[in-house]
């Protein structure tokens, strides 16, 4: 019997490795759901952030958690965790739901995970 002398080739690491062990899920998780992680940055620095906390939480089913991130010269941006479906548009409603809130500047998806 012959042996061919093929070398294997090395598989590449990870891009970037994300961490999401302290996102705490509520409920079911379906096939085809994703972890959505956004930056939601407020108008201004005068904005109370635990009222637009509360805001989103009422107004957005999808959000399972919220923490604040320190952005510059005392302004904050909201970083939240929300489980949406793998469908066609993706994270679009949700961010249109989002940014429709009084007191939110812009969002940004800036994370995107298969459920496992």
């Amino acid at each position: 019997m012959r042996r061919n002398s093929v070398p294997m080739r090395t598989m590449q690491a990870p891009e970037r490795p994300v961490c999401l062990y302290q996102v705490w899920v509520q409920g079911a998780v379906t096939m085809g759901s994703v972890v959505a992680i956004l930056r939601v940055m407020p108008e201004s620095v005068d904005i109370d952030l635990n009222r637009l906390k509360k805001d989103l939480k009422k107004n957005v089913t999808a959000i399972q958690d919220i923490r604040e991130e320190p952005i510059a010269f005392g302004l904050k941006a909201l970083k939240i965790a929300a489980i949406v479906g793998d469908d066609e548009g993706g994270t679009e409603p949700l961010e249109k739901a989002i940014g429709s809130i009084q007191g939110v500047a812009s969002v940004e998806t800036i994370d995107l995970n298969r459920m496992i």
